[in-house]
C-alpha cells in the first residue's frame, strides 16, 4: 500500500481496507487507530463515513445480506421454491458472495470460539435476517413443511439464526479449496432443520391421543 496519508477517502476504501487487514493479519483490527495506521490514513477521514469500528463491521455484514437478497429477488426460479429450497438457495448465494472474503469471516469468529452468539459484529446481520426468516417460516407453515407447535414455534426464529451462525463459523474454518465441506454442511443441516421442525411421529401420536380423549372415551 502507498505510505502517503490519503485525504477524503470513501466508505469503500475502508471496507476494502478492513477486509485486507483481516487477510494480512488473520484477525480483525482492534481499533480504528490500528486500521487507519494500516491504511496510512487519518482517523478523521474514517469518522466521515463510520462513527466506530463496530459500525463499519455492521455495515459490511448487513451489506452482504442485502446483496444476497438482491440476487435472489432477480431469480424467477426462487419465487417458485418452497421454504426449504429457498433457504438452500439463500445459503449458496450468500456463501458465493462471501468467497472473496473468507479471511474476513475467519477473522470475525476467531476471538469468539464457543461464544459465537455474543459476536456483536453480527448484530446488524441478525436484524436484517429476522424479517426474511419470519417470512420463510410462514411460508413453511402454509406449505406444511414445518409444523405449528404451541410455545415451541416461538423459538423457530432463533433456531434459524443459530443455523446461520453455525454455517458462517463452519465456512470460516473450512480449509477445502472449493469449500465442498461447507456445501455438504449446508445441505445436510438444512434438511435436518426442516425434518426436525416438520411433522413427525411425535406429532401424529399427540394428534391421535387428542382424538382418543375427545372421541374414544365417549363410546
Amino acid at each position: 500500500m502507498n505510505n502517503t496519508p490519503i485525504e477524503h477517502t470513501s466508505s469503500d476504501f475502508f471496507v476494502e481496507g478492513y477486509i485486507d487487514y483481516c487477510k494480512r493479519v488473520s484477525n480483525t483490527p482492534p481499533s480504528t487507530y490500528r486500521l487507519c495506521k494500516f491504511l496510512f490514513t487519518k482517523e478523521v477521514d474514517f469518522t466521515v463515513h463510520f462513527d466506530s469500528l463496530k459500525s463499519l463491521q455492521s455495515f459490511i455484514w448487513s451489506n452482504l445480506l442485502t446483496t444476497t437478497f438482491n440476487r435472489l429477488n432477480t431469480s424467477k426460479e426462487y419465487e417458485e421454491y418452497g421454504a426449504r429450497e429457498r433457504l438452500l438457495a439463500f445459503y449458496f448465494t450468500l456463501f458465493e458472495e462471501l468467497k472473496p472474503k473468507h479471511a474476513l469471516v475467519k477473522a470475525s469468529f476467531i476471538n469468539f470460539k464457543w461464544m459465537l452468539f455474543t459476536n456483536f459484529q453480527l448484530d446488524e446481520l441478525k436484524k436484517a435476517f429476522q424479517p426474511y426468516v419470519n417470512e420463510l417460516i410462514e411460508l413453511a407453515k402454509e406449505n406444511e413443511e414445518i409444523s405449528n407447535r404451541p410455545v415451541i414455534e416461538n423459538y423457530y426464529e432463533n433456531l434459524f439464526w443459530i443455523h446461520l451462525v453455525f454455517l458462517l463459523n463452519f465456512w470460516g474454518n473450512d480449509t477445502d479449496e472449493d469449500f465442498s465441506n461447507t456445501d455438504a454442511a449446508i445441505e445436510k443441516s438444512t434438511h435436518l432443520l426442516f425434518d426436525l421442525l416438520g411433522r413427525n411421529a411425535g406429532d401424529a401420536a399427540i394428534d391421535f391421543g387428542k382424538f382418543v380423549i375427545t372421541n374414544g372415551l365417549k363410546q
